[in-house]
C-alpha cells in the first residue's frame, strides 16, 4: 500500500509574519489578575495608554457624588468596544479577580462592606491593532452621616 500526500504549502517568511502581526491585538480582557489595569501595563504586547475621558457611570449618580453603604448601585460602560471594567472600594456581584473586574455591563456593585471611596474605570480596545486605552476613574464617596442637633 502506497500513500501519496500533497507537498506542504510554503509561504514566504515575510507573508507569515504579516499574517501573525495582523492578528495580534491589545484586548483588555486578556489582562490576568496579577497585573494592573493601568497606563503603561503591558496588555497583549503593548503598553496601555491614558484616555482622559470617563467611560464608566454609576446609575443615578454623578462622578464625585455620594453613596450609602449597602445601597444597590449599577456600574455601566459609556460607549462600546471591547472593554474590561475594574472597581476599587467595592465588589462586583459577578466578575473575576476577587469580583473586582468584569466584561459585563451593567453590573451590580456590592457596597455593604464599603466604607471609603468607590471607583470604577475601564480599559477599552479601540481597535484590534491598537493599544488598550485606560479611561479616567469615576469615584463615589461615602455619604456624610446626618448631624443631630442637641437642644
Amino acid at each position: 500500500v502506497r500513500v501519496l500526500m500533497a507537498p506542504p504549502l510554503r509561504l514566504p517568511v515575510a507573508a507569515t509574519v504579516l499574517v501573525i502581526i495582523a492578528h495580534v491585538g491589545a484586548y483588555p480582557t486578556y489582562l490576568t489578575c496579577d497585573r494592573q489595569l493601568a497606563v503603561g501595563s503591558e496588555i497583549m504586547f503593548k503598553p496601555a495608554v491614558a484616555n482622559e475621558e470617563v467611560a464608566t457611570a454609576f446609575a443615578g449618580k454623578s462622578c464625585g457624588g455620594s453613596y450609602t453603604p449597602g445601597e444597590e448601585i449599577e456600574v455601566s460602560v459609556v460607549g462600546g468596544g471591547t472593554f474590561l471594567i475594574e472597581v476599587s472600594g467595592a465588589r462586583l456581584e459577578s466578575g473575576t479577580c476577587d469580583s473586582t473586574r468584569s466584561i459585563a455591563s451593567p453590573v451590580k456593585l456590592i457596597t455593604s462592606s464599603s466604607t471609603g471611596e468607590i471607583s470604577a474605570w475601564l480599559g477599552r480596545a479601540e481597535s484590534g491593532a491598537g493599544p488598550v486605552n485606560v479611561h479616567q476613574k469615576c469615584t463615589l464617596v461615602p455619604a456624610s452621616p446626618g448631624l443631630s442637633k442637641c437642644v
